[in-house]
C-alpha cells in the first residue's frame, strides 16, 4: 500500500499552490466540477457537496483505485486492526470527462470513510498504512486535518491524491481526493497529465474537500 520514494519525489500536491490556482469554468469544466448535490451520512454528522454528474459507488474499472478503496479490499490477515477501514461512500467521474477527454486522465474521485477510535492516535494507522508522505495539517471549516500524500502505482495506470484525517466525537473521519491516469507516476509528463493541468485539477479537488462539514458534538 505504501508508495516508494521515487514516486514521492514527483508528487506535485502542495496545498497552497493548488489553492492559489485560478479556476477556469468553461461549460465543460462547469459540468465536471460544479458541486450541485449534497451528501449527508447516516448519522447526520458529516456532509459535503459533489457534482451531480459524479457517480456514487461505481463498479471497479480499469484504473488505479483510491487508497481507501484498496485498503477496504485488503485481506484482514494482511493488516492490523487499526489499519482496517471500509469506505462509507465513493463518488467518481470515470466517463464524460469533459475538457479532459483528450488527456490521459481516467477518473476523479472523492472518498469518505469513518471508524470509531479511543483517541486521535487511533486514526494514525490508516494514514501510515496508505502513505509515507505526511503533509502539513490544514484547517477546513473549523476542523484540523492531518494530510497525507498518496500515490497508487499500477501496471500502466496510477492514482495521485491526498488523504485528510481528523478525530472528532470518538470517531476517525477520512476523506480522500484523487485523480487517476494512464502511464507511470514516475514519469513527469504523466504526473502533470498529458493534455491537461494537474494543478487545476488538484485545486478543484481541494474545493470539494472544502465543502466538508462535520457537525459539532451534541451537548
Amino acid at each position: 500500500m505504501r508508495s516508494s520514494a521515487m514516486f514521492h519525489s514527483v508528487l506535485m500536491m502542495a496545498l497552497p499552490a493548488a489553492a492559489a490556482v485560478v479556476l477556469g469554468q468553461s461549460p465543460q469544466a462547469s459540468t465536471v466540477w460544479t458541486p450541485t448535490t449534497t451528501y449527508t451520512d447516516s448519522t447526520g454528522v458529516v456532509s459535503f457537496q459533489y457534482p451531480s454528474i459524479w457517480k456514487q459507488n461505481p463498479a471497479p474499472g480499469d484504473y488505479a483505485p483510491p487508497q481507501l478503496v484498496s485498503a477496504g479490499s485488503t485481506s484482514p490477515d494482511q493488516i492490523s486492526p487499526d489499519q482496517r477501514i471500509s469506505p462509507d461512500v465513493t463518488f467518481a467521474l470515470t466517463s464524460d470527462l469533459g475538457p479532459y477527454t483528450t488527456s490521459n486522465l481516467e477518473g476523479l474521485f472523492f472518498v469518505y470513510a469513518h471508524k470509531s477510535a479511543d483517541n486521535a492516535a487511533g486514526c494514525d494507522g490508516i494514514g501510515t498504512f496508505v502513505s509515507t508522505d505526511p503533509k502539513p495539517p490544514v484547517t477546513i471549516n473549523g476542523i484540523t486535518y492531518k494530510v497525507y500524500g498518496l500515490v497508487n502505482p499500477g501496471l500502466g495506470h496510477f492514482a495521485i491524491g491526498l488523504l485528510y484525517s481528523t478525530f472528532q466525537h470518538g470517531t476517525c473521519y477520512f476523506f480522500e481526493t484523487d485523480y487517476a491516469a494512464t502511464g507511470s507516476a514516475g514519469e513527469p509528463d504523466d504526473v502533470n497529465l498529458r493534455g491537461s493541468n494537474s494543478a487545476e485539477i488538484n485545486a478543484h479537488l481541494l474545493t470539494l474537500m472544502q465543502s466538508v462539514h462535520i457537525a459539532p458534538a451534541k451537548p
